[in-house]
């Protein structure tokens, strides 16, 4: 996992390099794609989130159930 931290911001770089190419657009549609990443990039980390919670949640389950059995 430590390469993480590579991956968001080779995407980061990724996204802010869309930018520029909105510059022959007006004003609006610079927000709406800003707005288009954001909502993007915080639905891909809500699914993260509810993977690692989901996965927690059923280590802690086999946990409880390995001591209980032994």
């Amino acid at each position: 996992m430590p390469e993480l931290p590579k991956v968001l911001a080779m995407l980061l770089v990724l996204f802010i390099s869309l930018i520029p190419s909105a510059e022959a657009f007006d004003g609006g549609d610079a927000v709406a794609l800003l707005l288009g990443v954001i909502i993007s990039v915080v639905g891909v980390c809500a699914c993260i989130a509810k993977v690692c919670s989901v996965r927690s949640a059923f280590t802690v389950l086999i946990a409880n159930t390995v001591k209980t059995s032994a």
